[in-house]
């Protein structure tokens, strides 16, 4: 997975646009599945998450959101917005 990130990174490096990290989230749910607000701000420097899924939504992706279940750093349990891609089969 490491790997994959640091492909799409080199790709992309220099440049912070939206676009960019629009491909770089489509990129981690076609090759991981689930991405959270926390994947796209540790791995892609992306704060608002749901405004790149929106932007991608217009553009004729479908993704779905669930809820997922994460435990914070005072032991507490909370629930995080999870994307992921459907593909057209």
């Amino acid at each position: 997975m490491e790997q994959r990130i640091d492909e799409v990174r080199e790709i992309t490096k220099g440049r912070q646009s939206n676009e960019t990290q629009e491909s770089q989230i489509l990129y981690y749910m076609r090759h991981n599945g689930v991405i959270t607000p926390l994947d796209a701000l540790r791995l892609f420097g992306c704060m608002r998450l749901a405004s790149r899924v929106a932007d991608l939504r217009k553009k004729g992706y479908t993704i779905i959101t669930t809820p997922i279940t994460v435990q914070k750093a005072n032991g507490k349990w909370t629930q995080v917005a999870g994307y992921s891609l459907v593909e057209a089969v």
